[in-house]
């Protein structure tokens, strides 16, 4: 998986230390590049062990659901994560912040609001999660705590367009995350819009994402396994020519999964590449991807590709890092639905076995009723001249309000929102070739009229540079959703 440098250069501008306590009570505003406070109360809803040897603590062994009737989810700590763009990787933990909960349930941190490169600032968000540190690791994340308001409860705690220090009142526990009872409106002052922040808090629950990071992330030998499922929707080329798109129309066409790793010892590419080993997936229930069913006991696996025969399975490496992809292609996707369960990665060596990692697909799933998006969908328009030459991509953004897909009236919530969107287009011809364009990093496109190819729209005659797709993806928490219009769709 490509590692965004550039956001972990600015994450390491944030020092890695335990927090000391904020003022709860001041709703003072704060000055551009300073700190903020963020202050709550978990209610009892949850167990908080402060004392060492308290039944709490001993009990917190079991995981946040203890196997005795009558506990709450115990927790002991709240971290902070920050994020730019909503980007995560195990780059996240490498900077968190933590804070002790005090025995009445009550935290405070003081979290950076900017950060600084080459003149720039950037701001920073940041992620909080209710913690189990006694916990095994795959149940030390609790809760994610979030603001709550009607258009949907806010991951991403606000700390850089903050003016005030953020009060969240209460945290309740409401399934997977903590909820405030205060709300995005009253909790503190932004130099965002409410408006903007809701459109921020409906797209950010791929976050949750974060919890795949954080269980298969060794901070002692700096060894990641990060996961990035990939999910499409698809149309057919005449809805996009030289008119606008109808979101309406998108046909789901299913998911594949990426793993990216920076182990590239055990095993090594030239292993998998070889046959020597073999990398398998071990879905946690039956999904069916081109024909072929894999479960539990048959898994998604690298076997033959030493001889080009591995079916469903490619993987590429550079210097630092190895890229395994399970069901590859923008018409080889799997199109079970996602079901509750860890998937297993395992290395396989002779008659030997070694989970390698494990991931839950179903805390960031982007797939909704009806198969629609839940997030983000673009609606483009491809302007072609009379020789069929792309001259014009343009892009709008829009969601789905419960009944119909409406535009998304302000910009700046989702170029916030977004990370590493693209408009693509591609073609064979002697050898695969994609142009990407993007306006800036981590913002999303609007309009592109100058491309580096003379490229003619799909369907016209065959040669050099006529499209066979185009494209729009974004990233989300490391969950890729992509748009894409083809002549052939599987």
């Amino acid at each position: 998986m490509k590692r965004n440098l550039k956001l972990l250069y600015f994450l390491a501008l944030i020092a890695l230390t335990i927090l000391t306590s904020c003022s709860s009570s001041s709703s003072a505003p704060v000055a551009t590049g300073a700190k903020a406070c963020i202050s709550g109360k978990v209610d009892a809803g949850y167990s908080v062990f402060a004392s060492r040897y308290s039944l709490q603590r001993m009990l917190a062994s079991l995981g946040p659901r203890q196997a005795f009737a009558g506990f709450a989810p115990t927790v002991d700590k709240v971290w902070a994560l920050p994020t730019v763009n909503g980007d995560i990787s195990s780059g996240n933990f490498s900077y968190k912040k933590e804070v002790q909960i005090n025995a009445d349930g009550t935290f405070s941190l003081n979290l950076d609001k900017q950060v600084s490169h080459q003149g720039q600032l950037y701001d920073v968000d940041w992620i909080l999660l209710l913690i189990n540190s006694q916990a095994p690791k795959a149940s030390q994340i609790v809760g994610y705590i979030a603001l709550s308001d009607t258009q949907g409860s806010l991951l991403r705690m606000p700390i850089g367009s903050s003016t005030s220090n953020i009060d969240l009142g209460n945290i309740a526990q409401t399934g997977d995350e903590a909820l405030s009872s205060k709300s995005i409106a009253n909790a503190g002052t932004y130099s965002l819009s409410l408006e903007q922040l809701q459109q921020i808090a409906k797209n950010d629950d791929l976050l949750k994402n974060i919890k795949n990071v954080y269980m298969n992330y060794d901070p002692v030998n700096g060894v990641y396994y990060e996961l990035q499922p990939g999910f499409g929707w698809a149309d057919v080329p005449a809805s996009i020519k030289n008119t606008w798109s109808d979101p309406a129309t998108y046909t789901y066409a299913g998911y594949q999964i990426y793993l990216g790793t920076n182990n590239i010892t055990n095993p090594t590419f030239a292993q998998v590449s070889s046959d020597a080993v073999n990398v398998e997936l071990y879905p946690p229930s039956d999904v069916t991807a081109n024909g072929i069913t894999y479960g539990s006991g048959t898994p998604i696996t690298s076997s033959g590709y030493s001889t080009n025969n591995a079916t469903n399975f490619y993987a590429r490496n550079d210097s630092t890092s190895i890229m395994y992809n399970f069901v590859t292609g923008d018409s080889s996707r799997i199109m079970t639905p996602i079901t509750g369960g860890l998937w297993l990665l395992k290395k396989k060596e002779g008659s030997s076995y070694t989970t390698l990692a494990q991931f839950d697909l179903g805390v960031a799933n982007p797939v909704g009723a009806g198969n629609r998006p839940l997030y983000y969908v673009p609606r483009i328009m491809v302007t072609t001249d009379g020789s069929d030459t792309i001259t014009k991509i343009e892009l709008e953004w829009y969601e789905y309000n419960a009944s119909t897909y409406v535009k998304v009236a302000d910009q700046a919530g989702v170029n916030k929102a977004l990370n590493n969107s693209a408009i693509s287009i591609s073609g064979y011809f002697g050898g695969q070739l994609e142009d990407r364009y993007q306006t800036a990093a981590n913002a999303a496109p609007t309009s592109i009229s100058q491309f580096n190819h003379p490229w003619k729209f799909m369907g016209a005659t065959p040669g050099t540079y006529t499209a066979d797709s185009i494209a729009v993806d974004y990233v989300i928490g490391g969950v890729s959703l992509r748009f894409v219009w083809r002549l052939a769709m599987g």
